[in-house]
C-alpha cells in the first residue's frame, strides 16, 4: 500500500468518525449551526477583516 493511499483511508476513517460523533450530538439534541452564518466568519476571518 502506498503512503498516499494510507493517509487517504486515514483520513477517510477520521471524517466518518467525527460524521458519526455529529449524529450522536443531533440525537441528542444538540442544535447546529447554521451554515451560512459559519462561512461568513470563516471568509472574514481567511481575508482578515472578521
Amino acid at each position: 500500500m502506498s503512503i498516499e493511499l494510507y493517509e487517504r483511508q486515514q483520513a477517510l476513517i477520521e471524517l466518518y468518525s467525527k460524521l458519526l460523533e455529529a449524529e450522536a450530538e443531533i440525537a441528542d439534541g444538540a442544535e447546529g449551526k447554521d451554515f451560512f452564518e459559519v462561512a461568513e466568519k470563516l471568509r472574514a476571518s481567511v481575508h482578515g477583516t472578521g
